[in-house]
């Protein structure tokens, strides 16, 4: 799951400071809205499944916490992009969300378990 999670922010680092200093064309736009959307798509699958594998014995305990994590996340998002549009500018949000994935990159990176020792 580790080396999934590690392509995804890869990708979706990738693909918004791409997007952040592409041109506004359509076709590299799409190009690059594709490639966002196929790593976008895999993260709820990804981090449902890790948390599902995590906690084998209490499903319905985990199934929520991953739900309300997941939902508060967008909640965050959206309220701190919106203020990030509003102080600085739209393309900001791009930075910034490139910022956090490339952040998670790091972290799930050097994070080490009990499986990975």
């Amino acid at each position: 799951m580790r080396q999934t999670v590690l392509g995804l922010a890869l990708i979706l680092t990738t693909a918004l400071a791409a997007l952040a200093l592409a041109d506004t064309g359509i076709a590299s736009a799409t190009a690059i809205l594709v490639l966002w959307g196929l790593g976008y798509g895999a993260v709820p699958v990804t981090f449902q499944t890790w948390i599902l594998k995590s906690a084998p014995d209490d499903t319905e305990a985990a199934s929520s916490l991953y739900v309300s994590a997941f939902n508060l996340s967008i909640a965050l998002g959206a309220l701190l992009g919106g203020f990030a549009v509003n102080a600085l500018s739209t393309t900001s949000v791009l930075w910034l969300g490139a910022a956090l994935a490339a952040l998670t990159l790091l972290v799930a990176a050097g994070r080490r378990t009990a499986e990975t020792r």
